[in-house]
């Protein structure tokens, strides 16, 4: 994406430097944290079932609403906290820590994935 915005600029003569001061750091700290949110899905495929990493990947709305309500002070409402409480109980019935035998039954490359998939949400929540 970064080549084909490159690209672009070059191709209409503008100066891809024109971004603000202010924001030159924000969009960095973004793109960086975007990548780190695909990276984390793709890797979370490699290691886990699709199902489970899609399933877990998309918890990035409940991501989001608890980082803007920690960082930019963002109001939820009681219903918006049920919600992700809810959407926080889905994660642990998907992931299923309670079952028996479950250190034997999981492998280590499926708590990696499934921790991929919760790591790229993070991030793209973050972006």
């Amino acid at each position: 994406m970064a080549a084909l915005n490159l690209f672009w600029f070059k191709m209409y003569q503008k100066d891809h430097m024109l971004v603000r001061d202010d924001m030159r750091s924000t969009l960095i700290i973004r793109s960086i944290a975007a990548f780190l949110g695909s990276t984390g899905f793709y890797l979370a495929l490699q290691y886990t079932d699709l199902s489970k990493a899609t399933a877990l990947y998309w918890t990035n709305p409940m991501m989001t609403a608890v980082i803007a309500y920690l960082v930019i002070n963002e109001s939820l409402s009681f219903i918006d906290w049920i919600a992700i409480l809810v959407s926080f109980g889905g994660i642990l019935v998907i992931q299923n820590p309670w079952s028996k035998g479950y250190a034997i039954n999981r492998s280590f490359e499926d708590n990696i994935g499934a921790l991929a998939a919760v790591g790229g949400a993070v991030f793209y929540a973050i972006a």
